[in-house]
């Protein structure tokens, strides 16, 4: 942004003076993780423990090299993150299919059931399975 718009206008340039921040180092890295995690954590819906921020900051130091700490620590957890929480959706959407069908085959199961009894005319066991009818077909909706 400073070579964007500033460097670019002599006369705003001379009005600021460069500051020099220094890379924090690894372990400054991981302190800044940790005050920023709980904000991530809120975000993707899932806790980094100790080990996962420490570990960003090894990874990113040691595999980014276009980047400064803290920044690429920072992105490193947030992708890490959204990869976990991605991952523990679609095993949730898995779990919900697997229950779905087995709650639908049960339910085409009771229908049968209904109808062979109101055909052999036994109302008070078809009573009885049109009401275990509804709760599966609420069951099925609540997923």
């Amino acid at each position: 942004e400073y070579r964007k718009y500033i460097e670019k206008d002599k006369a705003l340039e001379r009005r600021f003076q460069p500051v020099m921040v220094p890379e924090p180092t690894e372990e400054e890295a991981e302190e800044i993780l940790t005050g920023l995690a709980p904000k991530y954590e809120k975000h993707h819906q899932l806790r980094y423990t100790p080990e996962a921020l420490k570990a960003a900051v090894k990874l990113a130091s040691q595999y980014i090299s276009d980047r400064c700490l803290p920044d690429k620590a920072i992105d490193v957890m947030d992708e890490a993150g959204s990869k976990v929480r991605q991952q523990i959706y679609q095993d949730m959407l898995a779990s919900n299919s697997d229950e779905c069908a087995a709650l639908e085959q049960e339910l085409e199961s009771v229908k049968q059931k209904k109808k062979e009894a109101v055909t052999a005319e036994l109302y008070s066991e078809a009573q009885q399975l049109k009401s275990q009818e509804t709760v599966l077909t609420e069951r099925l909706g609540a997923l």
